[in-house]
Protein backbone atom coordinates (compact mmCIF):
# COMPACT_ATOMS: atom_id res chain seq x y z
CA UNK A 1 0.00 0.00 0.00
CA UNK A 2 0.98 3.67 -0.91
CA UNK A 3 -0.07 5.54 1.90
CA UNK A 4 -0.40 9.25 1.25
CA UNK A 5 0.70 9.71 4.57
CA UNK A 6 4.36 8.66 4.37
CA UNK A 7 6.45 5.70 5.92
CA UNK A 8 4.17 2.82 6.72
CA UNK A 9 5.06 -0.09 8.63
CA UNK A 10 2.80 -3.04 7.49
CA UNK A 11 1.31 -5.20 10.77
CA UNK A 12 0.82 -8.46 9.93
CA UNK A 13 -2.63 -10.25 10.45
CA UNK A 14 -4.44 -6.94 10.93
CA UNK A 15 -6.32 -4.75 8.02
CA UNK A 16 -3.67 -1.62 9.48
CA UNK A 17 -0.34 -0.28 9.20
CA UNK A 18 1.74 2.52 10.64
CA UNK A 19 2.23 5.62 9.14
CA UNK A 20 3.93 8.70 9.49
CA UNK A 21 2.05 12.22 8.60
CA UNK A 22 4.16 14.97 9.13
CA UNK A 23 6.16 14.19 12.81
CA UNK A 24 3.33 12.43 13.57
CA UNK A 25 3.34 8.44 13.71
CA UNK A 26 -0.20 7.35 13.07
CA UNK A 27 -2.24 4.05 12.34
CA UNK A 28 -3.96 3.73 8.94
CA UNK A 29 -6.55 1.25 7.44
CA UNK A 30 -4.67 -0.43 4.80
CA UNK A 31 -7.90 -2.94 3.47
CA UNK A 32 -11.66 -1.74 4.46
CA UNK A 33 -12.64 -2.90 7.60
CA UNK A 34 -16.58 -3.49 8.36
CA UNK A 35 -18.81 -2.03 10.83
CA UNK A 36 -17.99 -3.52 13.98
CA UNK A 37 -14.69 -5.72 12.85
CA UNK A 38 -12.03 -6.62 15.22
CA UNK A 39 -8.77 -4.52 14.10
CA UNK A 40 -6.23 -5.96 16.78
CA UNK A 41 -5.30 -6.69 19.84
CA UNK A 42 -3.80 -5.06 22.62
CA UNK A 43 -0.38 -6.73 23.77
CA UNK A 44 1.85 -5.64 26.37
CA UNK A 45 3.09 -5.81 30.27
CA UNK A 46 -0.21 -5.18 32.54
CA UNK A 47 0.47 -2.58 35.15
CA UNK A 48 -1.04 -0.84 37.75
CA UNK A 49 0.95 2.59 37.39
CA UNK A 50 -0.41 4.20 34.20
CA UNK A 51 1.98 6.23 31.76
CA UNK A 52 1.80 8.60 28.68
CA UNK A 53 1.70 6.08 26.54
CA UNK A 54 -0.14 3.35 28.05
CA UNK A 55 -4.32 2.17 27.67
CA UNK A 56 -6.18 1.69 31.21
CA UNK A 57 -8.51 -2.22 30.53
CA UNK A 58 -9.48 -2.45 33.78
CA UNK A 59 -9.52 -0.43 36.92
CA UNK A 60 -6.20 -0.50 38.48
CA UNK A 61 -4.72 -2.45 34.90
CA UNK A 62 -3.30 -0.73 32.22
CA UNK A 63 -1.27 -1.68 29.07
CA UNK A 64 1.64 -0.59 28.70
CA UNK A 65 4.85 -1.46 26.68
CA UNK A 66 7.71 -3.92 28.27
CA UNK A 67 10.36 -1.91 26.98
CA UNK A 68 10.41 1.27 25.44
CA UNK A 69 13.51 -0.31 22.62
CA UNK A 70 11.21 -2.94 21.94
CA UNK A 71 8.64 -0.26 20.10
CA UNK A 72 11.73 0.42 17.68
CA UNK A 73 12.50 -2.72 17.44
CA UNK A 74 8.95 -4.34 16.71
CA UNK A 75 6.16 -1.44 16.31
CA UNK A 76 4.09 -4.17 14.85
CA UNK A 77 3.79 -5.52 17.89
CA UNK A 78 2.36 -2.57 19.76
CA UNK A 79 0.34 -1.29 16.79
CA UNK A 80 -2.32 0.21 19.77
CA UNK A 81 0.91 2.64 20.77
CA UNK A 82 0.23 4.61 17.79
CA UNK A 83 -3.33 5.27 17.50
CA UNK A 84 -3.79 8.88 18.07
CA UNK A 85 -7.29 10.34 19.91
CA UNK A 86 -10.56 11.87 18.47
CA UNK A 87 -13.52 13.07 19.94
CA UNK A 88 -15.25 11.61 17.62
CA UNK A 89 -13.38 8.35 16.45
CA UNK A 90 -13.98 5.09 14.21
CA UNK A 91 -12.91 2.25 16.09
CA UNK A 92 -13.50 1.61 20.68
CA UNK A 93 -11.65 -0.77 22.40
CA UNK A 94 -13.16 -3.02 24.57
CA UNK A 95 -10.64 -5.03 26.79
CA UNK A 96 -7.97 -5.52 25.01
CA UNK A 97 -9.15 -5.39 21.91
CA UNK A 98 -10.05 -2.58 19.17
CA UNK A 99 -13.17 -2.41 17.32
CA UNK A 100 -14.83 -0.77 14.09
CA UNK A 101 -17.52 2.02 15.44
CA UNK A 102 -18.22 2.45 11.49
CA UNK A 103 -16.78 1.44 8.20
CA UNK A 104 -12.73 2.67 7.73
CA UNK A 105 -11.70 2.77 4.48
CA UNK A 106 -8.00 2.08 3.55
CA UNK A 107 -6.04 4.89 3.95
CA UNK A 108 -8.22 6.98 6.60
CA UNK A 109 -6.47 7.21 10.07
CA UNK A 110 -8.36 4.42 13.09
CA UNK A 111 -8.36 6.67 15.95
CA UNK A 112 -10.08 5.85 19.25
CA UNK A 113 -11.43 8.17 22.13
CA UNK A 114 -9.01 8.52 24.60
CA UNK A 115 -11.77 9.13 27.27
CA UNK A 116 -13.44 6.09 27.00
CA UNK A 117 -10.67 4.17 28.65
CA UNK A 118 -9.31 6.44 30.53
CA UNK A 119 -10.67 7.50 34.22
CA UNK A 120 -7.62 9.70 34.33
CA UNK A 121 -5.25 10.74 32.19
CA UNK A 122 -1.58 10.42 33.62
CA UNK A 123 -0.40 12.89 31.02
CA UNK A 124 -3.12 14.86 30.15
CA UNK A 125 -2.85 16.80 26.77
CA UNK A 126 -5.19 19.52 24.23
CA UNK A 127 -6.88 17.87 21.44
CA UNK A 128 -6.44 19.10 18.09
CA UNK A 129 -9.19 17.29 16.80
CA UNK A 130 -11.89 19.14 14.10
CA UNK A 131 -14.91 18.44 15.88
CA UNK A 132 -14.58 21.42 18.38
CA UNK A 133 -16.11 23.75 16.31
CA UNK A 134 -13.33 26.55 15.97
CA UNK A 135 -12.01 25.63 19.70
CA UNK A 136 -9.26 24.39 19.66
CA UNK A 137 -7.20 22.86 22.88
CA UNK A 138 -9.82 21.25 24.37
CA UNK A 139 -8.02 19.71 27.24
CA UNK A 140 -7.97 15.77 27.22
CA UNK A 141 -7.53 14.59 30.86
CA UNK A 142 -9.91 11.42 31.35
CA UNK A 143 -13.85 10.64 31.93
CA UNK A 144 -13.19 11.94 35.23
CA UNK A 145 -13.50 15.25 34.43
CA UNK A 146 -16.47 14.97 31.15
CA UNK A 147 -19.38 16.89 31.90
CA UNK A 148 -22.59 15.13 32.50
CA UNK A 149 -23.57 16.16 28.26
CA UNK A 150 -20.26 15.03 27.65
CA UNK A 151 -20.86 11.34 28.72
CA UNK A 152 -24.00 11.16 27.78
CA UNK A 153 -22.34 11.04 24.39
CA UNK A 154 -19.79 8.41 25.48
CA UNK A 155 -22.65 6.24 26.82
CA UNK A 156 -22.23 3.58 23.85
CA UNK A 157 -18.62 3.38 23.89
CA UNK A 158 -17.22 4.31 27.57
CA UNK A 159 -15.42 0.72 29.26
CA UNK A 160 -17.12 -0.80 31.57
CA UNK A 161 -13.66 -0.06 34.22
CA UNK A 162 -14.52 3.59 33.15
CA UNK A 163 -18.27 4.30 34.40
CA UNK A 164 -18.16 1.89 37.30
CA UNK A 165 -15.32 4.46 38.12
CA UNK A 166 -17.96 7.27 37.38
CA UNK A 167 -20.53 5.35 39.80
CA UNK A 168 -18.42 5.21 42.80
CA UNK A 169 -18.84 8.84 43.17
CA UNK A 170 -21.05 9.61 46.45
CA UNK A 171 -22.87 12.22 47.39
CA UNK A 172 -21.74 13.17 50.85
CA UNK A 173 -24.31 14.68 53.61
CA UNK A 174 -23.41 18.19 52.85
CA UNK A 175 -24.12 17.25 49.19
CA UNK A 176 -20.69 17.29 48.02
CA UNK A 177 -19.26 14.77 45.37
CA UNK A 178 -16.99 12.32 46.77
CA UNK A 179 -14.96 10.66 44.63
CA UNK A 180 -14.15 7.12 46.07
CA UNK A 181 -12.20 5.24 43.09
CA UNK A 182 -9.32 7.14 44.18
Amino acid sequence: MTAPHGWVHPCPDTPVAIAKKGSQFQVVATQPVALGEKILDIYGRRTAVPTMYSVQIGRDVHIDLHDDAMLEAYPERYIWRFLNHRCQPNAVMRGTELFALEPIQPGDEVTFNYNANEYEMATPFRCLCPTHHGKTGVLIRGYKYLSETERFALRNTASPHVLEAARVFETKSDGLLRDSYD
